[in-house]
C-alpha cells in the first residue's frame, strides 16, 4: 500500500480515538470533579428549568441534568428525548469557563488512553475507563476496527522490511494491536451492548467475526482476549460462527472453534448444542487435515465435556495458540476455558508485561502468523 493510504488509516483511527477522548473526559469530570458539574448546570442555565435531558454529542448517549444532583449517564433517556439543539460538547465548546475546567480531566483522559495502547495492558487504566463504558463504547469499538484497518495497511511492510525494521516500529505494530483488542473489550463492558448484536447483524459474515481480529495475530493473550470479546457479543449470535467451521483456511476454522467454545462456556445452556455442531463439521476422518480437524474437536470437548482448562502467566507469552501441544490440543483452546468467563484481575495477569518480551520474540510471532503465505503440509501441526 502507498504511504498516501497508510497515513490515511492511520488519520482515520486519530479522529475515532479523538472522539473516545472527548466523551471520556466528560464522563471523568462528572464524575470526579463537583465544581465543573456546578458549573456546568449554571451556565447552561438548567437550574431554572429543572430536570432535561442533553445529548452528549450527535451519536449519543444522552445525560440527565437537574440543578439538584449531579449529571448522569442515563440509559434510558434517548427514549425519552428528541435529538434536538446543540450537544452538551458543543454547549462546552462554546463556553472558555466550561472548557478551562474541563482541561484537567482531558489531560487524564489523554493519560489513560495512551496507557492502553501498549503491549504490555494496564489493568488499573482499563477499569478506570471500563467504568464509562456505557458513554465511551461505540466509539472505542470503532477506532478498534479502524486500528485493524490501519494493521492491515501496515503489515505488508513492515513484513517485508521485518529483518532489518527497528525495534520501535515492531513494537508499534502490537502496541496497536493490543491497544486495538483493550478498546473493544472496554466496549463489551457496558451495560447498553444491545449495538453490539444490532451492528453485528446488519451484515453477512463473509469475512468477518468478533475475535478474528485477535486471533489471526497468533499471539495468546489475543487469543484469549478474542475469546471474551465473542462471548460478549451473546448467545444470539453463535450460530453466525457455525459456517466457518467448514472453512478453506485452517486459522479461521479455528477462530469458529474458539468464538463457540467461548460463547458456550459464558452461556453453560448451549455447550450441547455447540458440541452438536463441531461435531457435524469437524470430522476427523475427513481430508484435507484429519489431526487439524481432531486437534480443535478434542480441544472443544476437553473445555465444554471434561472441563479442562490450561493456566497460563506473563513467561507463556510466545506459545502459539494454535500449535497442537503433546497431548494433542490446542493451548489457545484450552486457555478459554480458564480465562474467557473469569474475572479481569486474572485474566490481566496472563498478559505480558514490560521489559519481558524481547523485539525477537515479536519479530517471531509476526513471522509465525504472518510470514508464509502457502498452504502448510496436510499433517502440520502448526494452524496458517
Amino acid at each position: 500500500m502507498s504511504r498516501h493510504a497508510r497515513r490515511a488509516a492511520l488519520r482515520e483511527r486519530a479522529e475515532d480515538l479523538q472522539a473516545v477522548a472527548a466523551r471520556l473526559s466528560v464522563a471523568l469530570a462528572l464524575r470526579n470533579d463537583h465544581e465543573f458539574r456546578r458549573g456546568l448546570v449554571l451556565e447552561l442555565g438548567l437550574s431554572r428549568t429543572g430536570p432535561t435531558i442533553v445529548f452528549l454529542d450527535h451519536d449519543g448517549p444522552a445525560w440527565s441534568v437537574g440543578s439538584d444532583h449531579p449529571l448522569a449517564a442515563d440509559s434510558r433517556a434517548a427514549a425519552l428525548a428528541e435529538r434536538k439543539g446543540p450537544t452538551l460538547l458543543e454547549r462546552i465548546a462554546a463556553s472558555p469557563r466550561l472548557l478551562s475546567a474541563l482541561r484537567p480531566s482531558q489531560h487524564r483522559a489523554a493519560e489513560l488512553l495512551q496507557r492502553l495502547e501498549s503491549l504490555s495492558p494496564d489493568q488499573e487504566a482499563f477499569e478506570l475507563v471500563a467504568e464509562h463504558a456505557d458513554v465511551v463504547g461505540e466509539p472505542a469499538y470503532r477506532t478498534s476496527a479502524r486500528t485493524t484497518l490501519a494493521l492491515d495497511e501496515l503489515r505488508p511492510r513492515l513484513m517485508r522490511t521485518l529483518a532489518v525494521a527497528s525495534p520501535s516500529e515492531v513494537r508499534r505494530y502490537w502496541d496497536l494491536a493490543y491497544g486495538s483488542a483493550h478498546l473493544a473489550l472496554i466496549a463489551a463492558e457496558g451495560l447498553r451492548t444491545s449495538w453490539f448484536t444490532d451492528m453485528a447483524t446488519s451484515f453477512s459474515w463473509r469475512a468477518w467475526t468478533p475475535s478474528f481480529p485477535m486471533i489471526r495475530e497468533r499471539s495468546l493473550w489475543l487469543t484469549l482476549a478474542g475469546g471474551r470479546l465473542a462471548a460478549a457479543f451473546g448467545e444470539t449470535l453463535w450460530e453466525r460462527y457455525v459456517p466457518f467451521l467448514s472453512h478453506d483456511v485452517p486459522m479461521r476454522r479455528f477462530d469458529a472453534v474458539a468464538g463457540l467454545v467461548s460463547i458456550a462456556l459464558r452461556k453453560p445452556p448451549l455447550a450441547r448444542h455447540v458440541l452438536a455442531r463441531l461435531e457435524r463439521h469437524l470430522d476427523p476422518n475427513a481430508p484435507p487435515d484429519p489431526r487439524l480437524q481432531h486437534g480443535l474437536l478434542a480441544s472443544a470437548r476437553a473445555v465444554l465435556v471434561d472441563g479442562r482448562t490450561r493456566s497460563f502467566d506473563p513467561s507463556d507469552w510466545s506459545i502459539d495458540p494454535a500449535e497442537l501441544d503433546r497431548h494433542g490440543s490446542y493451548p489457545g483452546i484450552l486457555g478459554l476455558g480458564s480465562l474467557v468467563a473469569a474475572p479481569r484481575r486474572e485474566f490481566f495477569a496472563a498478559a505480558p508485561r514490560q521489559g519481558r518480551v524481547s523485539i525477537g520474540q515479536l519479530s517471531s510471532v509476526l513471522r509465525r502468523a504472518w510470514g508464509d503465505l502457502q498452504p502448510p503440509p496436510a499433517q502440520s501441526r502448526v494452524l496458517h
